[in-house]
């Protein structure tokens, strides 16, 4: 489908033919207004994005564990926040402030990840809902106060 994308005419990978067989370029605007039409105003690609980085951080947080000085703990986060700007093509000042929630950072400072919600050995990416990831699901379950399950 995206080499039949591609073989259109034009600069824009997101692209379509419409009945009369013309090149219609989507636009960012396309895009947003059909997440409104869909979700709600309040919602844009920028929500998905923001999900998407915090997620993302998230589990490099977890993966790497809790810190034991100050300076592993700004090291690990910044690891995080550069895997997040690697992700999703932006910088990482761009990330730490724009897509990645404040909570996950303050969580990990505090000695709180997603491991403390899931067991760190099936940390990874798997189905059980086709709508949500497993870390998806304990990234809502972890709370806004950054204690531990018990």
């Amino acid at each position: 489908m995206i080499a039949e994308i591609k073989a259109l005419r034009g600069k824009r990978l997101f692209q379509y033919r419409d009945v009369e067989n013309t090149v219609q370029a989507i636009s960012a605007q396309d895009v947003n207004g059909y997440i409104k039409a869909c979700m709600g105003t309040e919602f844009s690609a920028k929500n998905f994005r923001t999900w998407n980085g915090t997620l993302t951080a998230t589990l490099a947080l977890a993966e790497t564990g809790a810190a034991e000085t100050e300076r592993q703990l700004k090291r690990n986060i910044n690891i995080a926040v550069k895997r997040v700007a690697d992700k999703l093509g932006n910088t990482p000042a761009v990330c730490h402030s724009s897509y990645i929630h404040p909570l996950v950072i303050k969580n990990y400072e505090r000695g709180v990840t997603l491991s403390d919600f899931r067991p760190k050995r099936t940390l990874r990416l798997q189905k059980i809902v086709a709508e949500m990831e497993i870390e998806e699901i304990a990234l809502l379950e972890m709370p806004k106060n950054g204690t531990k399950r018990l």
